[in-house]
């Protein structure tokens, strides 16, 4: 009887120690998968951050002039537009400079070509005196600004004068657009639209 009574005891105790290495060796599985799972989502974290870290202006540093792209800087001294017009170009408001490059197609008649061509030189004559004094505040700020030599007075006195300018600027190009369509039709309106790529043909 005492010798059953120690078989029992010792089936038990076979069994709660199987029973607790298979714990035991599912528990390093699992504790291996964390590891595992959690170094394999590092190098992605430091990927993401290295994005959201990384300036959208990287490159930009060898600008001319930090604060205009290549096009502005070669076109606002020539009095071109260079998207100050947009609330009109967008919006069915053809821009003189280019009613006139497309006067053949539009088939404009000479008397619109007339009234267009004074709208485009009254422009250009306007546009052209400024945009060059734009350029030149542009070029003092970020001249300013790179030899460490800006004050917050100057700052001040400069951006005033380059906003006051820009905003001659985008009103002269802007009157042009609302002169120009006035001396459109409808269709001649459709069909800029169309050929600039705003409209479907």
């Amino acid at each position: 009887m005492l010798f059953k009574g120690v078989i029992i005891v010792a089936g038990i105790i076979l069994v709660s120690i199987s029973a607790f290495v298979l714990l035991s060796s599912n528990s390093e599985n699992v504790l291996e998968n964390l590891i595992f799972e959690k170094e394999s989502q590092i190098p992605e974290t430091i990927e993401t951050e290295k994005k959201m870290i990384h300036s959208p202006w990287a490159g930009e540093q060898t600008r001319e002039i930090k604060s205009l792209t290549a096009r502005e800087l070669t076109g606002i001294p020539k009095g071109h537009g260079v998207g100050m017009a947009l609330p009109a170009e967008l919006n069915s408001y053809p821009g003189p400079r280019h009613v006139l490059d497309l006067s053949e197609e539009l088939n404009l008649t000479p008397e619109q070509n007339e009234q267009i061509e004074f709208f485009y030189t009254e422009m250009s004559q306007q546009a052209v005196p400024l945009g060059q004094q734009f350029i030149e505040i542009e070029r003092e700020i970020d001249e300013k600004f790179a030899d460490k030599s800006i004050t917050s007075e100057e700052l001040n006195e400069l951006l005033k004068n380059s906003s006051e300018i820009k905003w001659q600027l985008r009103n002269i190009h802007l009157q042009a657009h609302l002169k120009t369509v006035d001396v459109l039709s409808s269709e001649q309106i459709s069909l800029y639209d169309q050929l600039r790529g705003y409209a479907d043909d």
